[in-house]
């Protein structure tokens, strides 16, 4: 197993790749001298950010549920972004909650009413 080592600033990461032989050789050839140092760093770049962009954390099913049952009663569209990732979710909740939670006091008291008015 090939090791590779990553330095940023003062954080030091080594870890070993389980790649496989032909991956391994063309990882060799990138990292040859003869590539220039510009090119793999932007390469080295590219894989990184994808690879960090990609693993937005999702949001819960919980929170999926009750974005829903907020936009539904509150007559609001839920984005993509907002069902996908885990922030945008967590902002949508805490602009919409509080309203979402005034609106079900209120028709509770207005379904109650008129259950009293109707005796």
């Amino acid at each position: 197993m090939s090791s590779f080592r990553l330095i940023y600033g003062d954080a030091d990461l080594s870890v070993g790749l389980p790649l496989e032989n032909h991956i391994e050789e063309q990882l060799l050839q990138l990292l040859d001298l003869t590539t220039t140092r510009a090119s793999t760093a932007s390469r080295i770049a590219e894989v990184i950010t994808s690879m960090l962009e990609s693993e937005v954390p999702a949001p819960s099913e919980k929170q999926i549920k009750y974005a829903v049952a907020i936009a539904r009663a509150l007559g609001l569209q839920l984005s993509a972004d907002v069902l996908q990732s885990k922030d945008a979710m967590a902002q949508f909740l805490e602009q919409h909650a509080v309203a979402y939670r005034r609106r079900k006091v209120e028709r509770q008291q207005e379904s109650s009413q008129s259950r009293h008015g109707d005796s």
